[in-house]
């Protein structure tokens, strides 16, 4: 995620969306290229305006983008000292998480293959 839609506009993630259009267009009517020409953080602000409405503006785009703000536990962009320094760094978890997955299913392999043994008269 890019960054905090609901920080851009300076809204809660409760409010309604008569609050976040309101504060939307509070945003461009002080950012917008047309009233600031020549300003290019007043641009670089609209236009990070218009892509939090772009998501905020339509309900079910704001409920998907609410869901993935719930499901990594934060509601903010992270601030880049809290970033995987490097890919191996990013990769580590699901390199732990497949390693575990891969000891398991080998050992249950191997105990299917005991039970059959087993079974069939082996033993």
């Amino acid at each position: 995620m890019a960054l905090d839609h609901y920080a851009v506009l300076g809204v809660h993630p409760d409010a309604d969306q008569a609050a976040v259009r309101a504060a939307y267009l509070a945003v461009m009517r002080a950012t917008h290229p047309d009233r600031r020409p020549g300003d290019d953080d007043a641009a670089e602000r609209a236009r990070l305006a218009n892509a939090a409405w772009h998501v905020l503006g339509d309900p079910i785009r704001r409920a998907a983008y609410n869901r993935t703000l719930q499901g990594h536990g934060v509601a903010r962009r992270p601030s880049t000292a809290e970033w995987p320094r490097t890919r191996a760094d990013a990769a580590e978890p699901f390199r732990q998480a497949f390693h575990l997955a891969t000891l398991r299913a080998g050992a249950a392999i191997v105990a299917l293959g005991l039970v059959l043994l087993l079974a069939l008269g082996g033993g």
